[in-house]
C-alpha cells in the first residue's frame, strides 16, 4: 500500500521478537525485509547493510532460498549505489543459489517418480501372492475332496487312482503355469529397471552439460527484463551468449545421439583415429565459463599428440562430465591438469584435480552400478554420482578402462585409456 513507516515499524518489532526467540530464518527474513523498504525509501546505504545482514544469516544457517533472495536485492541496491562490482558478485551468488535450488526440486520430482515405480512394482507383488494363495485353497479343497472320496468309494481303487494321477497333471500344470508367469514379472521388473537408469542417465548428462549455461542464459535476460542490465552491458555479453549458444548446439547433438542409441537398445560405435589435443581444446572451450567463476586454472600443455581410436561423441561425454565434476569439486582458486601418457599399446588420458577429494567408501559407491548417494560441490553444487557411471559404460564400450585414485581433502585423479592408433 505504500506505507513504508508502518511497514518499518512492524519489520522492527518482529525483529526484536524473531532475536528474542532465537528464530534465524525470521531474523534474516526481517532484515531483508527492512533492507527492501529502506532501497524503496531511497537509503540505500542502510538498505545494503540490512541485506547484507540478512544474506549473512541466512549463510550461516544454509537457507539457499533466502540467500537467493537476499543476493538479488543486493544485486539490485549496489547497482542503484553504482557499485558494479559488488553488484555482480551478489548477481553471481543468487544465480548459484537459484540453479541449486532449481536441482533440489529436480530431485524431488525423480524421488516421486521412483517411489511410484516402487509403489507399482510391490502391488504386482501383492496381487501374485493373491494368486498363489488362491491356487493353493483350491489345491487344498480339492485333496480333501479326493481324500473323502477315497474313504467312500474303496470299491472303486482303480477309478480312484485314475483321478488322482489327472488331479497331479492339473497341479503340475498350474505350478507350472505359476513359474511362468513369475519369471515374466520378473523379467518386466528387469527391464523398467533399466529403463529407469537410463532416465538417471539421461538426466545426469542434461545436468552436466545443459543446465549450467541455460540458467546462466536465463538468469541474464531476467535481468534485461528487470531493466537491472542496460543495453551497452547487454551488447557488451553478445559475443559470451553466441559462444554459449553454439556450445548448447554442439552438447544437444551429442546428447540426442547418445539418447537415441540407448532408447533402441543398441550403442552403435563409430570408431575414428582422434588426435587428443583438438578434441581437449573443443571440451575446455565450452567449460571455460564455470571455471572462470571459480577462478580456476585448467592447464592442459601436457595433453600430447598421442593418436587414438574411439568414438568421437562418446569421448566428448566422458571428457565433459570429468572436466565438469572437477571443476564442481576444486575449490575457488584451485587447479585442474589434464595429460596424456602412452602405456603400451594404449594412451592413457589423466584428469586431476586439487579439490576436495573422495573418501573410500563414497569412491566405492561411485564406481558401483546403482550409485544413489548424493555430493554436493564447493558452492553448493548437486550431483548424483550418475555422470561417472556413464564414463565408466561409455569408456568400455570403447575398449578402454576407468580408474579413480582420491584421497579425502587432497584432491583426485580420474584415469581413463584408450586404444592407441
Amino acid at each position: 500500500m505504500g506505507n513504508y513507516a508502518e511497514a518499518l515499524n512492524i519489520y522492527q518489532k518482529a525483529l526484536a521478537l524473531t532475536t528474542e526467540g532465537g528464530d534465524m530464518e525470521g531474523i534474516a527474513i526481517c532484515n531483508i525485509g527492512m533492507g527492501l523498504i529502506e532501497m524503496k525509501t531511497g537509503k540505500v546505504e542502510k538498505s545494503i547493510m540490512s541485506l547484507n545482514e540478512g544474506l549473512r544469516i541466512a549463510m550461516s544457517i544454509g537457507n539457499k532460498l533466502r540467500i537467493s533472495e537476499a543476493s538479488k536485492h543486493l544485486a539490485e541496491a549496489y547497482k542503484t549505489n553504482g557499485d558494479f562490482k559488488n553488484a555482480n558478485k551478489a548477481l553471481e551468488t543468487f544465480i548459484i543459489y537459484k540453479d541449486s535450488l532449481f536441482i533440489e526440486q529436480s530431485a524431488k520430482k525423480a524421488e516421486e517418480i521412483q517411489f511410484n515405480f516402487l509403489l507399482d512394482k510391490k502391488q504386482k507383488e501383492i496381487a501374485l501372492l493373491e494368486k498363489d494363495n488362491k491356487l493353493r485353497e483350491n489345491e487344498t479343497e480339492k485333496q480333501r475332496l479326493i481324500s473323502w472320496g477315497l474313504l467312500i468309494v474303496l470299491a472303486f481303487v482303480l477309478i480312484g487312482l485314475y483321478l488322482l494321477f489327472r488331479s497331479q497333471q492339473k497341479e503340475k500344470q498350474a505350478k507350472q503355469l505359476i513359474i511362468e508367469q513369475k519369471g515374466e514379472i520378473e523379467k518386466q521388473a528387469q527391464k523398467l529397471e533399466e529403463l529407469n537408469l537410463l532416465k538417471d542417465k539421461t538426466f545426469s548428462v542434461l545436468s552436466h552439460d545443459l543446465r549450467s549455461p541455460v540458467s546462466s542464459l536465463i538468469g541474464v535476460m531476467n535481468l534485461l527484463d528487470e531493466k537491472m542490465l542496460s543495453h551497452d552491458e547487454f551488447k557488451a555479453l553478445q559475443e559470451s551468449f553466441g559462444n554459449q549458444l553454439r556450445s548448447l548446439g554442439y552438447v544437444l547433438d551429442n546428447l540426442l545421439y547418445w539418447s537415441k542409441s540407448h532408447m533402441t537398445g543398441e550403442h552403435v560405435l563409430n570408431k575414428v583415429k582422434l588426435d587428443l589435443p583438438e578434441l581437449a581444446k573443443q571440451n575446455l572451450n565450452l567449460l571455460r565459463e564455470p571455471a572462470s567463476q571459480k577462478n580456476i586454472v585448467i592447464n592442459s600443455s601436457q595433453v600430447k599428440h598421442l593418436p587414438v581410436y574411439g568414438d568421437k561423441d562418446d569421448l566428448d561425454i566422458v571428457l565433459r562430465n570429468l572436466l565438469s565434476n572437477a571443476i564442481k569439486f576444486t575449490r575457488v582458486g584451485g587447479e585442474i591438469n589434464l595429460s596424456t601418457v602412452q602405456a603400451g599399446n594404449t594412451v592413457q588420458v589423466n584428469v586431476e584435480d586439487n579439490g576436495v577429494g573422495i573418501d573410500e567408501d563414497t569412491l566405492l559407491q561411485l564406481l558401483s552400478n546403482n550409485p544413489n548417494k548424493a555430493s554436493f560441490g564447493t558452492q553448493g553444487e548437486k550431483g548424483t554420482g550418475i555422470g561417472l557411471l556413464i564414463c565408466k559404460e561409455l569408456i568400455e564400450k570403447n575398449g578402454g578402462t576407468l580408474t579413480v585414485k582420491s584421497e579425502k581433502g587432497k584432491g583426485s585423479v580420474f584415469t581413463f585409456t584408450l586404444p592407441s592408433a
